[in-house]
């Protein structure tokens, strides 16, 4: 698949309803800081821990681009 055609088919009236990029990364980074804590009271490795973080703030991220897109207006 052309990279390109994947950013094509996102409607921009979704993007514009969307955060601003500075908040969308303090809020990332928010996320993961809050997970990396709840994966390392799990005792699992640094990767693992890592991973899980990982895993979890993008996710939760996803979810804040869903609520952005049922924005109304």
């Amino acid at each position: 698949m052309n990279e390109n055609n994947v950013f094509s088919q996102i409607p921009l009236e979704v993007i514009a309803k969307g955060r601003d990029l500075g908040e969308v990364l303090t809020t990332y980074m928010t996320f993961h800081k809050r997970t990396t804590a709840v994966a390392a009271e799990a005792g699992k490795s640094e990767d693992e821990t890592f991973a899980d973080a990982m895993q979890a703030a993008v996710y939760r991220l996803y979810l804040l681009g869903v609520e952005d897109g049922m924005k109304r207006g």
